[in-house]
């Protein structure tokens, strides 16, 4: 054999070996994540060779909070992407129920008294009505309002509104509302559940308001027909059943009974004038959520751990969603505690930090900011 010969043959086991030592390395690095979690030490070595840069420190209050807006640029990751786990994670939250509201609205003869004022109960209640149907449907993009003026004759179409979000539709309605005849409660709440069941969606909260000044002037309801009515409706349709009582001639006790049996609320607004902060408990009261617990598949548990520093005190926020990649800035938003404001922040601390099998490692300081 010649010496060129000899030479390659050389030449390829060397290669050979050290793609074995390179191998026998790396593994030393990612087997533990396999098999029984990680060796602490030396992650936490490998994760403070990151590159880690802080800068655009930015103070503001929003929504009576103080935040930071901070942006954080990032090195090399193809060592930290190596040695994390695909992770699953139950996450519970409250999230709003979405709410069919039926307002049942008086529009008999008595409520175009004007007491003694400018305006009469009919007109104040038209504004505070279509001022509490806007407040609901701006802060709540689920929510319908339907609509039952209800007199001693009730035509099936007339001063009624089916279940809607439409804004002005819902408007122009109450606005086209006068005041007559006598007052039947139970034939608004008959209308109302019948709207109910034509809008029938499963998961959705439904709540039955009634607005009267007086008692009723039909002698099947006045005498317990309204409260049978409210309770059926509770217990055979989940309808809740909530009354206000209205104007200075409230038949304070009828209203009372209603709700009771409707597992309602009852909201006395004899000053006509107060219609609309009872419309405001109301919508305090009628705000219901519930707990719904998502489950998130992520590709590892690593984050950044953002230390501020307030005195001698310090504060931990963890950054676990969209994390900048390899050479990429991105821009956060971290909250301040209540009662920190700019003034009172003396420093900040950047570490990255990864879990897997149970055990966390966390970098060395990886970059700070003082003021």
């Amino acid at each position: 054999m010649n010496k060129r010969g000899l030479s390659a043959i050389v030449t390829t086991v060397l290669i050979t070996l050290l793609i074995i030592a390179s191998v026998s390395i790396i593994a030393l690095i990612i087997i533990p994540f396999l098999e029984v979690g990680i060796d602490e030490q030396v992650v936490s070595m490998e994760l403070s060779k990151e590159k880690i840069e802080l800068s655009n420190i930015t103070f503001y209050e929003s929504n009576g909070t103080e935040k930071i807006d901070l942006s954080i640029k990032r090195g090399t990751t193809s060592l930290v992407k190596t040695i994390t786990e695909i992770i699953t994670e139950n996450i519970s939250t409250e999230e709003p129920v979405p709410i069919d509201i039926m307002l049942s609205i008086d529009l008999s003869g008595s409520m175009s008294l004007d007491d003694g004022e400018p305006e009469t109960r009919l007109t104040k209640a038209k504004i505070a009505t279509i001022d509490f149907v806007e407040t609901v449907l701006a802060g709540d993009e689920l929510a319908k309002i339907g609509l039952v003026g209800f007199k001693d004759n009730l035509p099936a179409n007339n001063n009624v509104h089916d279940l809607s979000n439409d804004l002005t539709s819902l408007n122009n309605e109450i606005d086209s509302w006068f005041a007559s005849g006598g007052t039947y409660v139970c034939k608004g709440m008959d209308k109302a559940l019948e709207i109910f069941n034509n809008n029938e969606i499963e998961g959705r909260e439904k709540v039955l308001v009634i607005l009267g000044d007086g008692d009723t002037t039909l002698s099947s309801c006045k005498y317990g027909g309204a409260e049978d009515l409210a309770e059926s409706f509770y217990e055979n349709k989940n309808i809740s059943v909530s009354t206000i009582g209205f104007g200075p001639s409230t038949a304070i006790t009828f209203f009372e009974d209603i709700a009771a049996a409707g597992q309602g609320q009852f909201y006395d607004s004899s000053d006509t004038n107060n219609l609309a902060n009872t419309y405001i408990s109301l919508i305090d009261d009628i705000q219901i959520t519930r707990e719904v617990t998502k489950t998130i598949v992520r590709e590892g548990i690593l984050f950044l751990q953002v230390l501020i520093f307030t005195g001698g005190n310090s504060h931990s926020y963890t950054i676990s969603e969209n994390l900048p990649g390899e050479y990429d800035t991105k821009r956060f938003t971290v909250p301040l505690p209540n009662g920190i404001t700019e003034e009172d922040v003396t420093k900040i601390e950047i570490y990255l930090s990864v879990v897997s099998g149970g055990i966390k490692a966390s970098s060395n300081l990886l970059t700070t900011w003082e003021p």
